[in-house]
């Protein structure tokens, strides 16, 4: 009777073991699934810099729609171009792919979001997409410089290069792969020969110049790369 007894505690033991390994290795399961989805969840939002992990443009095409995916010219400053891909996603913006191998497209080199808005407009539209920053497409350069956590400089406008941001100033979004380009607004504005002087041509212009304030401007494009 004493070993039937202890064969029947032994058995039980054995199974509250099995029961309590089984419930770890269903929790340890559990964790890792849930690991999966939120990366998939984030690999899934509309973030500028996911794009940069796609291989090739067959990809793009699966991802995105074929419909969306074409081959087309991207446009740079003062004439320059380049053959590259154009993601359209929403009627509002675009996105320009360059490639590390432009002839097999393969290996995405570098992102650009660019606002199909008016770029004289007073306001321009938001966009689904964003980057990992917080920066997106329409925001104000009060909100801009609020991310960056302090002023920055940018080109002047009125030429080919207007509106680039030229230097973080050591802000937070320094070293992290993100170039921004600002509309000029609305152009009927009256500035003196000294105004003219600071915010237009090829001039650095300080984000809190009080100067900028009608011309309300407004990100207009957004470019990701690799930081290396």
């Amino acid at each position: 009777m004493k070993n039937a007894v202890l064969g029947i505690g032994l058995v039980a033991g054995i199974i509250a073991l099995a029961s309590c390994t089984g419930n770890s290795n269903h929790a340890e399961d559990k964790a890792q699934s849930d690991s999966i989805k939120a990366a998939d969840s984030i690999a899934s939002l509309p973030l500028l810099e996911n794009l940069l992990n796609i291989h090739d443009e067959e990809a793009l095409k699966i991802q995105f729609g074929y419909e969306n995916v074409t081959l087309d010219t991207i446009w740079g400053a003062e004439g320059y171009f380049s053959i590259g891909t154009i993601l359209k996603t929403e009627p509002s913006s675009h996105i320009e792919i360059t490639w590390l191998n432009s002839g097999l497209k393969i290996g995405i080199l570098s992102v650009t979001q660019v606002s199909d808005s008016d770029w004289y407009a007073d306001s321009l539209a938001t966009s689904a997409w964003k980057s990992t920053t917080g920066v997106s497409l329409g925001m104000s350069i009060e909100e801009l410089q609020k991310i960056n956590g302090r002023p920055f400089t940018f080109a002047g406008f009125g030429w080919d290069f207007a509106g680039g941001v030229r230097d973080w100033q050591k802000g937070d979004l320094e070293g992290r792969g993100i170039a921004v380009q600002l509309s000029e607004g609305p152009a009927a504005v009256t500035l003196t020969p000294e105004e003219s002087a600071q915010i237009l041509g090829d001039v650095d212009v300080q984000s809190d110049n009080p100067l900028l304030k009608p011309f309300k401007p407004r990100v207009w494009s957004i470019s990701v790369a690799r930081v290396q």
